[in-house]
């Protein structure tokens, strides 16, 4: 009866823990933290631009030093499905309430939109990440993009 019931824990204790591992098939959340950076954001600020029209651009600063006000700085971090998390900073440095340089990850764009080409590119990125969230969830990602099609009667409806 003690054997059988240290077997018991026993069993009981490895598929809890089993549970707990990186077990196949198990999905895996996309993780995102911070503040959301984008191109775009950054392309907007220019110098001498106000503490509040900077906050109004980019929103409010995940971090703000204790020892020197004038720097803010805003971080996002991602990682998908349990794979590297990536980290992208931008400080940002104020003098007398303007805004006077950026450091980090990003650069601005001097005001050039994206190019056609990148246009393409990201809309061909996006779609990917779409297609294998599909495939994820067992859609036909062939099939999903088709075009709709009409059911039934054109002139249901409509006056003879």
């Amino acid at each position: 009866m003690y054997n059988l019931l240290k077997q018991g824990l026993f069993g009981l204790t490895l598929a809890t823990l089993a549970g707990c591992s990186g077990f196949p098939g198990v999905h895996k959340i996309d993780i995102h933290q911070g503040n959301v950076i984008t191109q775009e954001m950054v392309d907007q600020l220019r110098p001498g631009m106000t503490e509040r029209q900077v906050r109004f651009v980019m929103g409010t600063p995940l971090l703000v030093s204790t020892f020197n006000p004038n720097r803010w700085d805003y971080i996002y971090s991602t990682q998908r499905g349990g794979n590297e998390r990536s980290q992208q900073i931008l400080s940002i440095f104020f003098e007398n309430g303007e805004l006077r340089q950026l450091a980090g990850d990003y650069r601005p764009n001097s005001g050039i939109s994206l190019t056609e080409q990148q246009q393409r590119q990201r809309t061909e990125e996006l779609l990917q990440d779409l297609t294998e969230e599909q495939k994820a969830k067992g859609v036909d990602p062939a099939a999903a993009s088709q075009e709709p099609r009409e059911i039934g009667s054109p002139n249901i409806g409509t006056p003879q």
